[in-house]
C-alpha cells in the first residue's frame, strides 16, 4: 500500500534552523490540505539541546495544536534514535498522541535492534511506526541489518530505506 508523506517542513528545517514565519506555514497548511497526502512530517520532537534549534524542532503541544487548527491531515514526526533512549522516547512523545499519528524513527542500518527497541515503545505509546534506514548505499547484503527484518512488522508500520546523510 502507497502512503504519501511531506516533509518540506521537517527537511526544509535544515535551511531555516526549524523556524517559520507563521504566515507561510499557514498558508502551506492551507494548500497542503487540497493534495491527496496523508501525512504531513512537521518537524523533530527533541528534547533540548544546548545548542538553539527552532520551533518546529522542538515542536511543542502550542505549535501541534495550532497545526491541527490548520489542517484535518495525519502529523508525522522524526525522532533520531541516535539522540534517544527509551525513557526520552516516552518523555517526547507522551503528551503528543491527541496531534501526532506517525513517528518516523532516523537510523544508522549498525543501530537496528536498538532502533527496534525504540520502535516497540514507540508502537506501545500508540504512534504508527516507521524506521527510516539511512545511508542504504553503504551496506552490502551481507550487513547484519537485514537479519532484523524476518518479523519486523510486529514493530514498525513502515520502512524507508533512504540514502540520507543528514
Amino acid at each position: 500500500m502507497i502512503k504519501l508523506l511531506d516533509c518540506t517542513l521537517r527537511d526544509g528545517g535544515y535551511y531555516t534552523n526549524w523556524d517559520f514565519d507563521n504566515h507561510l506555514t499557514k498558508k502551506y497548511f492551507k494548500y497542503i490540505e487540497k493534495l491527496p497526502i496523508e501525512y504531513i512530517e512537521v518537524g523533530y520532537r527533541s528534547k533540548l539541546k544546548d545548542e538553539y534549534f527552532g520551533e518546529y524542532f522542538y515542536l511543542p503541544l502550542s505549535t501541534l495544536k495550532m497545526i491541527k487548527q490548520h489542517t484535518s491531515k495525519k502529523l508525522a514526526v522524526m525522532l533520531n534514535a541516535k539522540d534517544c533512549n527509551e525513557i526520552d522516547v516516552v518523555n517526547s512523545l507522551k503528551d503528543t498522541t491527541k496531534f501526532i499519528s506517525l513517528v518516523r524513527l532516523a537510523t544508522d542500518p549498525n543501530e537496528i535492534e536498538f532502533s527496534l527497541k525504540l520502535a516497540k515503545k514507540i508502537k506501545d505509546i500508540g504512534f504508527e511506526v516507521a524506521i527510516n534506514i539511512m545511508y542504504i548505499s553503504k551496506i552490502d547484503k551481507q550487513h547484519v541489518f537485514f537479519s532484523y527484518l524476518e518479523g519486523i512488522e510486529q514493530y514498525i508500520n513502515i520502512l524507508n530505506l533512504v540514502d540520507s546523510y543528514g
